[in-house]
C-alpha cells in the first residue's frame, strides 16, 4: 500500500501535509523503497484528486452564470475548433456520453448559447454551433477559467509544466492507444 493510500482517511480525503509531498520525495530518491506500483498508486491518486478539485473549483466560479467545466468547454470548443460538430462529434471531444450531451445542448439552446443546423446534405444530421450569445458568454467567463487556471497552477515553475504537459500527453497516448 502506498504512503498517499495509507495515509487517506476513510472518506477517502488525502491529507493537506501529504498531496503531492509522496511523490515529491520519491521522485528525488528520498524513499529508495517505494516501489514502481505505489508510486502508480500515488500518481492515479493525485491525478484524480486533482482533476476534481480543479472541476469543482471552476463549477463554482462559473456558478453565477449557470455554466459548469462542461458547458464551459462545449462553448470553448465551438469557438475555438473552427470545425463542425454533431451531438456525436461534440460529446466524442468533451469525452462525455450522447445523452447527456443532449440534455446540455437542448438547456444552452434555451438559453440562446447554442443552436443546432440542419446539414443541407442529410436533414437527419444537425451541426451544432455557437450562437453570438454563447461567444459573448464564452468571452465574459473566460477571465474566470484562466483564474482558476492560475490558482491551480500556482508555485509551479515553467519547466515543470514542461515536464507535466510532456507526461500527461504520453499518458493520453497509452489512453488512446487503448482504445483503437
Amino acid at each position: 500500500m502506498s504512503k498517499v493510500q495509507r495515509m487517506a482517511p476513510p472518506g477517502g480525503e488525502t491529507p493537506r501535509a501529504d498531496r503531492g509531498e509522496a511523490g515529491a520525495r520519491r521522485a528525488e530518491g528520498a524513499d529508495p523503497a517505494a516501489s514502481l506500483a505505489d508510486l502508480r498508486q500515488d500518481f492515479a491518486t493525485l491525478l484524480h484528486r486533482s482533476a476534481a478539485l480543479w472541476r469543482n473549483r471552476l463549477d463554482e466560479r462559473l456558478r453565477p452564470w449557470g455554466m459548469t467545466q462542461t458547458t464551459w468547454r462545449a462553448l470553448w470548443i465551438l469557438r475555438s475548433d473552427g470545425e463542425r460538430y454533431n451531438q456525436r462529434s461534440l460529446a466524442a471531444r468533451l469525452n462525455i456520453e450522447t445523452p447527456t450531451l443532449v440534455h446540455i445542448v437542448d438547456r444552452m439552446e434555451s438559453l440562446g448559447l447554442l443552436r443546432r443546423v440542419p446539414d443541407t446534405q442529410d436533414r437527419r444530421q444537425k451541426y451544432i454551433e455557437i450562437t453570438d450569445a454563447g461567444r459573448t458568454l464564452a468571452a465574459e467567463i473566460e477571465g474566470e477559467v484562466l483564474a482558476v487556471r492560475g490558482q491551480m497552477l500556482a508555485g509551479i515553475e515553467a519547466a515543470e509544466l514542461a515536464q507535466a504537459v510532456a507526461l500527461l500527453g504520453r499518458l493520453l497516448d497509452n489512453a488512446e492507444m487503448l482504445l483503437a
